[in-house]
């Protein structure tokens, strides 16, 4: 399915498998300090609808929601990634 998402063929390399363990600013600041690290610059970002190619109604529809959330911090929790630098004191 998510290759049809894509607008791949269906014998494209599937997306590896993801263990999404890390899923918040929280969790990733909590498993920093274990580590002797901090968090500096944390950035959510939603990144480009590639996935949505199969259509071009979806993919508009997703390039709406993409536009949306980056438009504002108050929807920052919206957004699929979480980009950021750690630094050791």
């Amino acid at each position: 399915m998510s290759n049809r998402l894509r607008n791949l063929a269906d014998d494209a390399h599937a997306p590896y498998p993801t263990y999404h363990r890390l899923n918040s600013r929280r969790q990733i600041a909590d498993a920093a300090g274990r580590c002797g690290f901090s968090v500096a610059q944390p950035t959510l970002i939603e990144k480009e609808p590639s996935y949505g190619m199969s259509s071009k109604a979806l993919f508009l529809l997703f390039l709406a929601y993409e536009r949306l959330v980056n438009a504002t911090d108050a929807l920052a929790g919206l957004r699929a990634n979480i980009l950021g630098v750690l630094r050791r004191p």
